[in-house]
């Protein structure tokens, strides 16, 4: 079977992240900004981008490539509340947000620290 499909082994999710790792020459992300970096419970994920006729997608990743959190939203602004798919905190460390909107997509890395 030829087709594409997503996959996280060694598919469609691994090349986001390997993009999204912002080494030279993969991919810049201009514009695509989050704040506060870093993050302590949640992350407000910003792009140029203002269009909200159509819907735009946040993945999350780890720094290693593995598929956090993904969902979508509208307009130019979203929140990451520092969850994975099941809706759990994940751990300190370095996570990778890869944005698509209509008119663009790149990628943005944050850090998380969680306070105990």
């Amino acid at each position: 079977s030829g087709s594409a499909h997503p996959n996280n082994e060694s598919g469609w999710g691994l090349v986001r992240a390997a993009r999204a790792s912002g080494l030279p020459g993969i991919y810049s992300s201009p514009g695509i900004q989050a704040w506060p970096n870093p993050m302590e419970e949640w992350v407000r994920i910003g792009t140029p981008d203002t269009s909200t006729s159509q819907a735009s997608h946040l993945e999350v990743f780890t720094s290693a490539g593995q598929p956090v959190f993904s969902g979508e939203f509208w307009g130019n602004t979203t929140v990451w509340h520092g969850t994975n798919h099941d809706g759990l905190p994940v751990a300190s460390g370095i996570y990778i947000l890869w944005i698509k909107t209509p008119v663009q997509e790149g990628s943005v890395k944050v850090a998380l620290i969680r306070r105990n």
